[in-house]
C-alpha cells in the first residue's frame, strides 16, 4: 500500500537524496567526505528547506532525528532485526536513517497534532506518500543544497551520453 508508493518515491529521487544528504554530512569541514549527519547538520538542512512552521517547530524536528537514530529493539530481544545491539544511536544518521527521517518528518509536518492525545489517531492532513511528495518537490528538491562532486559526474555523464549518441558509427562490411 503507501509503504510501496513511498519507496518508489525515494527510488526516483536517490540520486537526488543521496546528492543532498552527502552536501550536509560534510557539515562546517568539506574536506571531512562524512558519511553521517549530525545533529546540527540536520538543524541547517532543515533551515534551508524551510521545514519548519509555526505548527512544527525545529524542536519536532530534532526529536524526529532522535528518533530516526534509534536502533530499535524487536520483540524485547535486546537487539534489531538486522541482529545489531538495540541501542539509543551514535549521535548521527546515515543515509537510510537520514531517509526514514524525511520520512518522519514529511508526514510528522503536514499532519501535526497526529499522536498527540487518543483522540488524534487519525491523519488530519496529506496521508503518506502524498505529504512526501509535496515535501520533496517544495521544499527539499528546490531548496537543498547538493554535493558538488555529485553535480559534476551528472554533467560529465551526460556528455558521455551525447557524445556517444552523435558518434559516427562504424559499419563492418562482410563479404
Amino acid at each position: 500500500a503507501w509503504e510501496a508508493e513511498v519507496f518508489e518515491l525515494v527510488k526516483a529521487n536517490y540520486g537526488e537524496l543521496m546528492s543532498i544528504f552527502m552536501q550536509y554530512a560534510k557539515g562546517e569541514d568539506a574536506t571531512a567526505g562524512g558519511a553521517t549527519m549530525a545533529q546540527e547538520e540536520l538543524t541547517v538542512f532543515s533551515v534551508d528547506c524551510g521545514l519548519e512552521t509555526p505548527e512544527f517547530p525545529m524542536t519536532k524536528i530534532i526529536t524526529i532525528f532522535e528518533r530516526a537514530d534509534v536502533v530499535d529493539d524487536v520483540g524485547g530481544s535486546g537487539k534489531s532485526k538486522s541482529g545489531q545491539k538495540a541501542s539509543k544511536g551514535d549521535g548521527a544518521l546515515e543515509l537510510h536513517e537520514f531517509l526514514e527521517a524525511l520520512i518522519m518528518i514529511a508526514f510528522a509536518r503536514a499532519n501535526p497534532k497526529y499522536g498527540e492525545s487518543e483522540e488524534a489517531t487519525e491523519p488530519e492532513g496529506e496521508p503518506l506518500p502524498t505529504c512526501l511528495a509535496s515535501l520533496l518537490t517544495k521544499q527539499v528538491l528546490v531548496n537543498a543544497k547538493r554535493d558538488a562532486m555529485a553535480e559534476q559526474l551528472k554533467i560529465v555523464q551526460k556528455v558521455r551520453q551525447y557524445s556517444r549518441a552523435k558518434r559516427p558509427r562504424r559499419h563492418s562490411r562482410f563479404p
